[in-house]
């Protein structure tokens, strides 16, 4: 057990965790997770099994406001997934602190100076996959179940400059050592829709479109998608709000599909 004297931020927290443990592998359990029943014993033959550089863990989500299970299982594999090649097309880390468990010593030697603030685990864990070496396994079974809080970061007015954080990095991912492609497929699966979402999010509750904020958006390197889904959703009524939102959920299931269906053919040929 160990306590801050003060309150010194996310990015000094995680790095904490890092600079007090001792062993070979390191779970970034947040506050308000509920570990599932054998999941360390579980996690441990993992990783004898894998020796992997990062372990994404699967996980379902529960959300506060309507007090039940909204996603049963985030990675819809139905096998553990093991890649050393950055090339193939799978999470190369899980926005979701609790959701990674990384090898302490490639992590440290994989320290550089952070581009964004808040957003330590995803740097670190990029810097990592630079290396030869690295080997990320993405777990199938359940691990642990993320709890989505009421008052939860994403409901906050300024969500949307945490995902353009985000994307930020992502853009200039080179300087951590990440090929140019990696980047580029990261971008498309993992940080445009969340960024639709946190402005719709930011629309209902009262924020209009502004100068400032087109300008923040219009430096984000996917123009298409952001002169004809972000700005007009900046712009419109909030009555028509309805419309990008359904065509978000609409995306959603597509991607779940055409994963599920890569999946069974993966395992078809194998």
């Amino acid at each position: 057990y160990y306590k801050n004297s003060i309150n010194y931020g996310y990015d000094f927290n995680v790095g904490k965790v890092i600079e007090l443990s001792s062993g070979k592998y390191v779970w970034f359990l947040g506050c308000g997770e509920a570990v599932k029943k054998g999941a360390i014993e579980l996690l441990l033959k993992k990783i004898k099994l894998y020796k992997a550089s990062l372990f994404i863990l699967n996980y379902d989500i529960y959300e506060e406001d309507v007090d039940r299970i909204v996603n049963k299982k985030v990675y819809q594999y139905g096998i553990d997934v093991a890649s050393n090649d950055t090339k193939k097309n799978l999470p190369r880390y899980s926005v979701s602190l609790s959701a990674n468990v990384v090898n302490r010593r490639k992590w440290i030697e994989s320290q550089k100076d952070l581009i964004e603030k808040d957003w330590i685990h995803v740097e670190r864990i990029l810097s990592m996959q630079s290396k030869e070496d690295f080997f990320l396994v993405v777990l199938n079974d359940l691990y642990f179940t993320l709890n989505r809080e009421y008052d939860g970061w994403w409901t906050k007015n300024d969500s949307y400059n945490l995902i353009l954080q985000h994307i930020n990095i992502l853009q200039n991912s080179e300087i951590l050592g990440v090929k140019k492609n990696v980047s580029k497929v990261l971008l498309r699966n993992i940080t445009y829709l969340p960024l639709l979402h946190s402005v719709l999010i930011a629309r209902r509750r009262g924020i209009n479109c502004s100068k400032e904020l087109i300008m923040k958006y219009l430096k984000v390197k996917r123009p298409i998608f952001v002169l004809f889904v972000i700005i007009p959703t900046l712009c419109i009524h909030k009555s028509l709000l309805l419309i990008p939102e359904i065509l978000m959920h609409l995306s959603i299931k597509a991607r779940r599909i055409i994963k599920y269906i890569i999946t069974l053919f993966l395992v078809f040929k194998k």
